[in-house]
């Protein structure tokens, strides 16, 4: 199976920096350094529940506490059943390894992610979904309600995107019938070549077992469905 890894924060950091005012808020909490998610969440983004507690060594007892907010990081902080959500050496060294924000442009990794998807469905021969709207959907996730009405918006992301597209039209080049499907694991782009559309659905047809899975994700790529 032929592959394309492309890493994208070479493009994501710019577009990060420059769609800043548009970007939807990350969602509140505290983060590891270099993760997308966060690790834990405050009691006023939680309806008020405590989630985390701080084990807190004091001579020969072990306090625990309930985290209320950043501050209350210490020790070992575990979640309600007792599991380690950070261990003491993150906690001690926070300043390096914690972050109230990810350290990382997530967002706009998912809409390079998004640029390119919608690149490979106006190239297709057989996909049936408008890529304009499909973008449109896609972009809603991240960017501000408002701001997609904007011209600004789009050239902005085109002019990070514009080489990540070019080098994705040199791996897809005139092979519009060929099955396309880009993923995304961390700041890596994948793109996998499944096979001939029409070899795919022909297989499929006749009972064949050897594109079961690849027939899957045809499946979920055209319809969204799984």
């Amino acid at each position: 199976m032929r592959r394309l890894v492309i890493p994208l924060d070479q493009f994501a950091h710019g577009l990060e920096k420059d769609l800043e005012l548009c970007l939807k808020p990350y969602q509140r909490g505290v983060y590891r350094v270099g993760k997308e998610s966060p690790i834990l969440t405050m009691p006023e983004d939680n309806e008020g529940k405590v989630t985390a507690f701080s084990l807190i060594q004091n001579g020969s007892r072990l306090i625990k506490r309930p985290v209320m907010s950043y501050k209350d990081i210490a020790g070992e902080v575990v979640d309600c059943k007792g599991g380690t959500l950070i261990p003491r050496i993150i906690t001690a060294n926070r300043e390096r390894f914690l972050s109230l924000t990810p350290t990382i442009p997530a967002h706009s990794r998912s809409i390079l992610l998004a640029s390119v998807s919608g690149f490979i469905t106006g190239i297709s021969e057989f996909d049936n979904v408008n890529s304009d709207q499909y973008l449109i959907r896609a972009y809603q996730e991240f960017i501000t309600q408002g701001y997609l009405e904007y011209v600004d918006f789009y050239d902005i992301v085109k002019e990070h995107d514009c080489e990540l597209i070019n080098q994705v039209r040199e791996f897809t080049g005139t092979r519009t019938w060929t099955v396309f499907e880009p993923k995304r694991k961390g700041e890596n782009l994948f793109i996998e070549d499944l096979g001939d559309y029409r070899i795919i659905e022909w297989e499929m047809r006749n009972g064949g077992q050897e594109h079961e899975s690849k027939g899957g994700s045809l499946h979920h790529l055209l319809t969204g469905c799984s």
